[in-house]
């Protein structure tokens, strides 16, 4: 009888290694190169009857719902992934809400979104503001560094880390909506890293992502290895096709999915019912809740154990959505109305070459950029870490987030992405190139 893929891995687990001996024996090719194999496996010590092709197998438990699942999505990187009308954002906002009765901050990277749909989370780049989602990238990489810097000189075990970010409310989540709609329209080389990252770093410091998209492929995104990093380390939930109403034609989810956890071999079968905005702000989640200061940077003090952190800004719920004027920001306006950065004015006189630079404020690792900028006016990242030695080993992408920090005590910027500037003397005209 004719052996499918299926029925050939079960010969294998069932005869294993006496399995190659059986086929030279027992197995004939017709004239369309079919194989064809004896199932009385003659004088073998096995004497099966017949041999059906492999089916998958019975799913022997019962469907689970999810309110009894959400612990696996709390810390963890995760993929929801499913077709139209399938159900995916609904669960996300589900799963944004547990996050958000225990204690985390959540971020939305959503540029076709709007605020009423995201109760109590700070939405990133709504009405396509594709130039808020990658400073949120860039930010988010500069986040982690900071932590492992934390963690670097602490004297804690990871479990203790990750511990103490937990009591202090410092998870952050953040959940990256309908990915693989937006992500050809950003820097394809930010977002390649900043998912790379997200799936191998992000755990151990308590920033972990929620990617939602009509496929589990990473290769969308740039990763050739995307399906390896997505299974070894993420929470995969798949969700049920949804069915058109007869009447309409309007995609309606089932609310069944399959969750896949990682490491485990069967996955498991689970239903939930579809979260309500108002069910949300009947829990005490009020809408609009934008959360500026999410990100904001943390100044690294000196660490002993316990770990402490510099003290940070409470999050409130009670502000109002983002709104994007008509007119384009400058890039340092952006930078002040995403992220509530307090951005020094630098010293204004009546003559350029009256401007004193006190930069004594600023981290040490910054003085070289700030003195290079002194003497040659608006620098570039390329020209950074071309001319000076103290950069050579960072990225351009690096160099640009020092330009930002800089800026926080002295001198300006201007341009946008990999075009931004800096200058410490923000009226100088003379430029590096």
């Amino acid at each position: 009888m004719p052996i499918n893929h299926a029925g050939w891995v079960l010969l294998e687990e069932y005869y294993g290694d006496d399995l190659d001996d059986l086929l030279e024996d027992e197995t004939e090719t017709d004239d369309d190169g079919h194989r064809f194999f004896d199932p009385q496996m003659k004088g073998r010590g096995h004497q099966p009857d017949t041999m059906k092709s492999a089916e998958p197998p019975p799913e022997t438990d019962e469907s689970k719902d999810l309110q009894g699942l959400m612990h696996y999505f709390r810390l963890q990187n995760s993929l929801i992934w499913g077709g139209q009308g399938s159900g995916k954002t609904s669960m996300v906002r589900a799963i944004a809400a547990d996050k958000l009765k225990h204690g985390q901050q959540v971020a939305v990277l959503n540029p076709h979104g709007n605020a009423a749909g995201w109760q109590g989370m700070q939405l990133i780049g709504a009405g396509k503001n594709y130039s808020a989602v990658e400073i949120f990238m860039g930010r988010y990489l500069a986040l982690i560094k900071e932590r492992y810097q934390f963690f670097e000189s602490a004297d804690v075990t990871e479990d203790e880390f990750l511990e103490q970010l937990l009591r202090e409310g410092k998870i952050r989540s953040t959940i990256c909506e309908e990915l693989s709609g937006w992500s050809t329209n950003v820097d394809q080389t930010l977002l390649h890293e900043f998912i790379r990252t997200a799936l191998t770093e992000s755990r151990k410091v308590g920033l972990p992502m929620i990617l939602v998209a009509h496929d589990p492929s990473l290769e969308f995104v740039g990763l050739k290895k995307g399906a390896r990093l997505r299974d070894k380390g993420v929470v995969v939930a798949e969700m049920e096709p949804g069915i058109a109403d007869l009447d309409n034609g309007i995609l309606k989810a089932t609310g069944k999915g399959k969750l896949q956890l990682p490491g485990q071999k069967d996955a498991i079968s689970f239903v939930f019912t579809q979260t309500t905005l108002a069910d949300l702000k009947a829990e005490g989640i009020a809408a609009p809740a934008i959360s500026p200061n999410l990100f904001t940077p943390i100044v690294q003090p000196a660490i002993s154990a316990p770990v402490t952190f510099e003290e940070e800004k409470p999050v409130t719920y009670a502000e109002p959505p983002q709104v994007y004027p008509t007119e384009v920001p400058t890039p340092k306006q952006k930078l002040e109305r995403i992220f509530k950065l307090d951005v020094a004015q630098p010293t204004q006189t009546n003559e350029v070459g009256a401007i004193e630079i006190d930069y004594s404020a600023a981290h040490e690792f910054l003085h070289p950029l700030i003195q290079y900028s002194i003497k040659y006016g608006w620098v570039t990242a390329r020209i950074i870490k071309q001319n000076v030695r103290a950069y050579g080993r960072n990225t351009t992408e690096e160099i640009r987030e020092f330009f930002v920090k800089a800026s926080e005590t002295v001198g300006s910027l201007r341009g946008d992405n990999d075009k931004l500037q800096y200058a410490a003397k923000p009226n100088e005209t003379r430029e590096k190139v």
